[in-house]
Parts: C-alpha cells; structure tokens; sequence
C-alpha cells in the first residue's frame, strides 16, 4: 500500500485500524512509514478531543431556567404582537372590501305578476297537435306529428 492510498483510507477508517501494529495492511503500514503514522496519530487525537470536550450546555439553576424561559415567552409574545400590527391594516381593508363586495341580502326583485295569456291558436291539416305551456308564461311549444 502507497502513502497516497493510506492517507486517502485515513479519514474513513476505523479508529482501531489506525493503530500502528493492527492486522490491517493499513495498520502495517503504519508501523513502517512514520509520515502516515503521525497523520495517523493527528487524527486519532483529534478524535478523542471531539468526543471529550463536546459542547456541553451549562448546568442551570431553577430560577436561571424560568428566567430564560420567560424571556423566551416574551420575545414570543413581541413577535406575535409585531406581526399582528403589521397585518392588522391588510385584514381590515379586506373586511371593508369584503363588505363591499358581499350583498347584504337578497336584492332580487319581487316578481311581477303578468297578466294571463290566451291560449294560442293552433291549426292544423290533420288535427295532431300538442301545446305544451312551461312555468315560463312567454314560451309555449307547440309540437305537431
């Protein structure tokens, strides 16, 4: 195994293959070549210190708690007050428009009462007629076979 090989399998490998003197051809190769076993080394310790000196939030108090917590509802609140300012202009011209808009009631004229329509007349060679009259008084069919 070449040094640009072992360095390419450095990052991905195992911690435990990192290890000068493990059965791996890469742990072979590090027990020989010292470049790639101080890359090694490098990596390892890094390793170690990121799992030891993990960023840990500090312990709190029970009143540094509920002060966090309350100013956390606060900015809340704030944000929701903002937002509502900002929207409150918009909401009451869509309710100004919206009135507007919408009819209040029906605006239908009540109907008008027409005066009856005679009968139409109707004649024909061989008699066989049919008037049919529709709720529509202006319209009346008339089918003849």
């Amino acid at each position: 195994m070449t040094c640009a090989e072992v360095r390419e399998l450095l990052l991905v490998a195992d911690s435990a293959d990192l290890r000068p003197g493990s059965s791996s051809e890469l742990g072979h190769h590090l027990s020989n070549c010292g470049d790639c076993r101080a890359a090694a080394d490098r990596i390892v310790a890094l390793e170690v210190t990121l799992r030891t000196e993990r960023a840990v939030p500090p312990r709190r108090t029970a009143c540094e708690a509920a002060a966090i917590a309350t100013a956390a509802g606060r900015r809340a609140r704030a944000v929701r007050r903002r937002i509502l300012w900002a929207a409150g202009p918009a909401l009451a011209a869509a309710l100004v428009v919206a009135a507007l808009v919408i009819p209040r009631g029906t605006r239908n004229p009540p109907p008008v009462a027409s005066a009856p329509t005679p009968p139409p007349l109707v004649e024909s060679a061989s008699g066989d007629v049919a008037v049919i009259t529709i709720a529509n008084p202006d319209i009346v069919v008339v089918w003849q076979f």
